[in-house]
């Protein structure tokens, strides 16, 4: 299983990993991440709507379907399609990990909730 927070690290160029900036600053993270979906470098885009999902602060869903309505490209808009998804179907008691499981799922076309070897 994937772990978005752990693979961005070198993409996002974090000053320390994003697992430890989530346990000491959630909302600041959050809101680094939320820039990125800006960046011009499609990967960081990629990774920041990769783990928004993962993180499932659903308070990000606006700016995150508005960046997903105004990417032009196919990786980064299925990354944030794919988030959105994890965000708007996830329950709220889900854990991180299973916010990332289904993020991977959706992004390689399977249903949110399939289970891991399963055909989905």
């Amino acid at each position: 299983m994937r772990d978005f927070l752990k693979e961005a690290q070198s993409t996002l160029t974090a000053p320390k990993p994003l697992k430890k900036m989530l346990a000491e600053d959630k909302a600041g993270l959050i809101g680094a991440l939320v820039k990125y979906l800006g960046n011009p470098d499609i990967y960081k885009r990629k990774y920041a709507a990769f783990c928004l999902g993962q993180i499932g602060d659903t308070g990000v869903l606006n700016v995150l379907q508005s960046a997903h309505d105004r990417e032009s490209v196919a990786g980064a808009k299925e990354a944030m399609a794919a988030a959105l998804v994890a965000l708007r179907s996830v329950p709220p008691s889900a854990t991180e990990e299973q916010r990332a499981q289904a993020v991977e799922n959706v992004y390689d076309g399977k249903p949110w909730d399939s289970k891991p070897g399963s055909a989905g």
